[in-house]
Order: C-alpha cells, then structure tokens, then sequence
C-alpha cells in the first residue's frame, strides 16, 4: 500500500477507522486531516496522498449509500486470531482518535456526549482493551465477527447522526 511506502504513522485498519470518524464529524476536512496526522513526510508523496483520496471516496460512498455496504477495513478470516483481534484494536483507535477531532464543536461534542453515541464511545474504548484469552478457536472466530459487525454498525450510526445533512444544490432551486 502507498501508505506503508510513505511511512504511514498508522496501520491500514486505523488509517480506515480514522477517515471514517473523521468522515462523521468533518467531512469537508477529513482528506486534508488524514494526509496531515499520517503521512510525516513533506510534502506527502503523490502516492499516499493518492491512496488517502481513495479511501475517504470509497469510504464516503459506502456510508453514504442506502444499501448498507459499509464495511471496516479489517484482515480476513484466513489471518491468525491474534493479528484479527489486532485489527479490530486499531480500526476502533483509529476511529476514537477521528472522533477526538470534534474539537471545540460545542454541539458536536454534546452530541457524542449524550445517548447511544456516548455508549458507543464507550464500547469502542472497550474494544480497544481487548486481549486474547484461553476461549476456543471458534467461540473466539464468533468473538471476532461479532465484534467486526458492531464497528460496522456503530460505525454507520455514528455518520448518519452526526454528518451534517448536505445543503440544498443550485438544482434544487
């Protein structure tokens, strides 16, 4: 990936959760925040900034779209356990540190701090303590899929109760 090339501060998983918090709580600023936070070069190379441009789109789409195709960017099944679980971790660091760009938007940050979005907030930071124990392999492979479908679910209910509905367009007129 471009990313790892242009000594990207971050994994594939974490770079995916912090453009899709950053996606939720600003839009408009999530590309240049995703180049600036990941890629300590300057300027970043055309390719990381390339990679980080298709990732906010694809990522935008499919949260944005009506059919419920976002998914977290995550290893497959086939990867051991322990790297799985490692993805998870860092998908949900990645998403906490998106959220944590809400900065000094009082209304947002009242938002996160109320309801199902602080509960989830809160589940996320569980989620980034999880360690392995001694479960079998598939109560521990159910775990892992459990655990991937809540940050898609979450996920998509934070975009859709924090990003801004879009202004009207000049054909709307």
């Amino acid at each position: 990936m471009a990313l790892a090339d242009a000594s990207a501060t971050a994994t594939p998983s974490e770079a995916h959760g912090f453009a899709a918090a950053l996606l939720a709580v600003m839009p408009d600023r999530a590309l240049p925040t995703l180049v600036s936070e990941l890629v300590p070069a300057e300027p970043a190379p055309d390719g990381a900034v390339t990679a980080l441009h298709e990732l906010v789109t694809t990522t935008h789409a499919a949260l944005s779209g009506t059919d419920f195709e976002f998914e977290p960017l995550l290893l497959d099944d086939a990867a051991p356990a322990a790297d799985r679980l490692q993805g998870l971790v860092d998908w949900a660091s990645g998403f906490l540190h998106g959220l944590g760009h809400a900065g000094n938007d009082a209304s947002l940050r009242e938002r996160l701090a109320t309801g199902n979005l602080q509960e989830m907030t809160q589940d996320l930071l569980e989620i980034t303590r999880v360690e392995l124990d001694d479960s079998d392999d598939d109560e521990l492979d159910q775990s892992l899929t459990e655990i991937a479908e809540y940050l898609r679910v979450a996920t998509q209910t934070f975009f859709d109760d924090l990003t801004p509905p879009p202004g009207p367009r000049l054909n709307d007129a």
